[in-house]
This record gives C-alpha cells, structure tokens and sequence, in this order.
C-alpha cells in the first residue's frame, strides 16, 4: 500500500501459508482496493472527506490502530459499505 502496488488476491499457494489479517487490516486493504479500482487519490479522498492528507495517510497505515467506523466513513464516500460477518469458529 505505501508504494501504491496492486494488492494480489489470495491464491492456495501448496506448502506456502495463507495470513489471516485481523478485521481492521482487512477493512484498510478493502478501503485502498476500493481507491484503486475508482481511482481516487489520497487528495480527492481528503477533498470528499474533508479531512487533511496526515488522517487519510493513517486510515491506510496498516501498522496504525484506526477506528472502524473512520474506514466506514472512507469507503461510504466511496460508495462502499463495510460489512462484518461473525461465524462459528472452525
């Protein structure tokens, strides 16, 4: 995300472990996915939002603890929901 890259889709890679992100990280890699597939900028996300580029910077900081409804509010100006699924454990 910081070099702006594509992010690959999990695969089944055999003898290669897949990563489980945590709830928050799956909601940034969903929200700067959503930005690319639109292309909206860091700029035109803060012009939407009407924050300032350091808030937008930390909401896509995979290594900063964000709220969840910051991401919401992001991917709702994109014309994005977040949604969030709770099922028994395996």
């Amino acid at each position: 995300m910081a070099d702006n890259a594509r992010i690959p889709r999990p695969s089944p890679a055999r003898g290669r472990p897949l990563i489980a992100l945590s709830p928050l990280s799956s909601a940034k890699l969903g929200l700067y996915i959503a930005m690319r597939e639109g292309r909206i900028s860091k700029s035109e996300l803060c012009r939407r939002l009407g924050w300032n580029m350091p808030q937008v910077a930390r909401l896509l900081d995979l290594r900063h603890a964000s709220r969840l409804d910051l991401v919401d509010e992001a991917l709702a100006a994109l014309g994005k929901r977040l949604e969030v699924t709770v099922r028994d454990a395996a």
